[in-house]
């Protein structure tokens, strides 16, 4: 039990307060029927004393999660995806709260329970401990059996989350069966692909970077690269802008997701071409070692001023511009012929401009300039 807000509580000092006032006129009532009306009364008080400083009850809102790690050991995936496998659960499981259980199936032609639900640090223990395991047999691969067993792992009062480790290439059961239990069940199921074979695959996933961005703000691009292999690589990243090369720098990739950000800026408005290129000794298709993006660059904020019958509005216009902002300011002709013309200013501002010195055409463009086009 904590309170988020405690200094309401000085709050209780009128309860002495409201008791002096009321034992004033205890007469009045009969003596139980005093007590008791008064005693709810402070109790309502109390309550809403409490509610305002923020009375907070430890709940616990949710059942304890199990992670259920559902692995294919048959033929079709290699030993160097095992590992890979291992790595990859060891990463995930150094990720989670420890208060997540953990259990761990492999599967082949049948599927074995090498770990039943338990604390991470024990499963992480067992996972390691692989001469230890119950053979699946490898001939076939059985990927309903490994989900229905991983399913049945879970605990009644636990919910759980499946992670599936397999390359699909089912020859025994069907799959389609146990993920309508799983759906049933409300548990969740996440394949995972492990690598096909010992080579090393690099591949350039996304060039994360804003679609627009003001003249001389600072913005990041954030370069998502996936180490498909099992062994850390090598790379030299490029980045490029309309086409000439302003950042280069070497990088070793973790296998898994890797994120790389870099902060640019730009000196002039317009629409920019960027491109990620990686190079790597260890990789083995070029094709998806490139990525590219754009982003448009808006110039100095533009800003119509058009005074009315006096012209009071030299004060704006002056701090205006002092803070770097183009404006165009005139009387009422100064007001553009058309929409198109309009947009191409951030903010019209009307300056003691009378509605008599505007015609029904100009305040249709300006009504369909603030509702449709954005503009402010």
């Amino acid at each position: 039990m904590w309170l988020s807000r405690p200094y309401y509580l000085f709050l209780l000092l009128i309860l002495p307060i409201f008791w002096k006032f009321a034992l004033d006129k205890k007469g009045y009532f009969p003596t139980l029927q005093f007590y008791v009306l008064n005693g709810v009364r402070s109790l309502i008080v109390v309550l809403l004393i409490l509610a305002l400083s923020g009375l907070k009850f430890p709940l616990k809102m949710f059942k304890d999660l199990t992670l259920v790690f559902v692995t294919d050991y048959s033929n079709s995936v290699y030993p160097s995806s095992r590992k890979w496998i291992k790595n990859y659960v060891n990463r995930t499981l150094d990720a989670m709260d420890n208060s997540v259980k953990v259990s761990w199936v492999t599967f082949g032609s049948k599927a074995e329970l090498q770990q039943k639900t338990a604390e991470k640090k024990d499963a992480a223990s067992a996972i390691e401990n692989e001469e230890l395991w119950i053979r699946p047999g490898e001939e076939f691969t059985d990927i309903e059996a490994g989900l229905r067993l991983g399913l049945a792992s879970v605990p009644d009062e636990n919910i759980a989350r499946v992670v599936l480790f397999s390359d699909g290439n089912e020859n025994m059961g069907d799959v389609r069966q146990a993920a309508l239990l799983a759906k049933n069940k409300g548990i969740k199921i996440y394949p995972v692909v492990p690598p096909y074979q010992d080579t090393q695959e690099i591949l350039l996933e996304t060039l994360g970077i804003p679609e627009k961005v003001m003249v001389g703000e600072a913005f990041s691009l954030k370069v998502k690269i996936a180490n498909l292999g099992i062994e850390p690589c090598s790379v030299k990243l490029k980045l490029f802008k309309n086409d000439k090369q302003f950042y280069s720098t070497n990088l070793i990739l973790s296998p898994g997701l890797n994120i790389f950000s870099r902060d640019d800026l730009l000196m002039r408005g317009g629409s920019y071409l960027y491109k990620a290129v990686i190079e790597a000794a260890c990789d083995t298709t070029d094709g998806n070692n490139s990525i590219m993006a754009h982003v448009s660059a808006a110039g100095k904020p533009k800003i119509l001023c058009i005074d009315g019958a006096n012209k009071r509005g030299s004060f704006l216009k002056k701090a205006l511009k002092l803070k770097g902002v183009e404006i165009n300011a005139g009387g009422v002709k100064k007001i553009p012929k058309n929409i198109s013309e309009l947009s191409e200013y951030d903010l019209l501002v009307l300056n003691n401009v009378s509605s008599k010195q505007l015609n029904q055409v100009q305040m249709n463009m300006i009504r369909d300039y603030v509702a449709d086009m954005g503009g402010g």
